[in-house]
C-alpha cells in the first residue's frame, strides 16, 4: 500500500490541494511560482497476515533522503532509518505471497529489516532507492567520453596518452 505525495500532507499553502506530483508550477495569490519537484514521500505497510505484524505492521517509508523503518509494539516505538546514499544493497526474497526486504548499509550497522510486504511493494521500494541514487549520484564534472584501454580493457579518458591503470602508451 504505497502513498504519495497527492495525499495528505506535502501540498504548497494556499494551493488547495490542486497540486500534483508532476506539476512544476502553482500560483499563489495570483503569482505564478515554480519550485523543483522532489521525489514524493511513499509509506509501504506490511501485510497483517503475518507474522509480528497482527496488531502492528511495520511501515516502511521511502523519503527524498532517506529510508525508514517504524516497528511498533503495544509499549514500544522502534524507528530506524538509513540515509540514501549510505544504502549498500537492496535485497527481496519473495516467497509464494509475501516478501521480505532487506536494506544493507555502507556503514556497517545493522541491516533494515522487513518481511510481509506484497511483492510490487518491494519491487516499488528498491525502485524508488535505486532511482535516487542514480538521481543523486551524477557524474563528476570534467570526465568527457571514455574508452577502454587495447591493453588492459579498463576504462579511461578518450584524449588519454597513457593508460592510467597499466601505464603503457596508448596508440593514436
Amino acid at each position: 500500500m504505497g502513498r504519495s505525495c497527492s495525499e495528505g500532507p506535502g501540498t504548497v499553502p494556499g494551493s488547495h490541494g490542486r497540486m500534483g506530483c508532476g506539476d512544476s508550477s502553482i500560483r499563489l495569490r495570483g503569482q505564478r511560482l515554480s519550485y523543483t519537484a522532489a521525489m514524493p514521500t511513499e509509506i509501504f505497510q506490511a501485510s497483517r497476515w503475518t507474522q509480528g505484524n497482527h496488531l502492528f505492521p511495520t511501515l516502511i517509508e521511502v523519503t527524498e533522503t532517506a529510508v525508514i523503518r517504524r516497528k511498533r509494539t503495544l509499549f514500544t516505538r522502534n524507528e530506524m532509518s538509513i540515509h540514501l546514499q549510505r544504502v549498500a544493497s537492496v535485497r527481496i526474497d519473495t516467497g509464494l505471497a509475501w516478501s521480505d526486504i532487506l536494506i544493507e548499509s555502507t556503514g556497517g550497522t545493522d541491516a533494515l529489516a522487513s518481511h510481509g510486504h506484497k511483492k510490487k511493494d518491494a519491487l516499488r521500494i528498491k525502485q524508488l532507492i535505486e532511482g535516487a541514487q542514480t538521481q543523486h549520484l551524477g557524474a563528476p564534472e570534467g570526465d568527457g567520453p571514455t574508452k577502454p584501454c587495447p591493453f588492459c580493457a579498463e576504462l579511461i579518458k578518450a584524449a588519454a596518452i597513457v593508460c592510467k591503470h597499466c601505464g603503457r602508451d596508448l596508440p593514436r
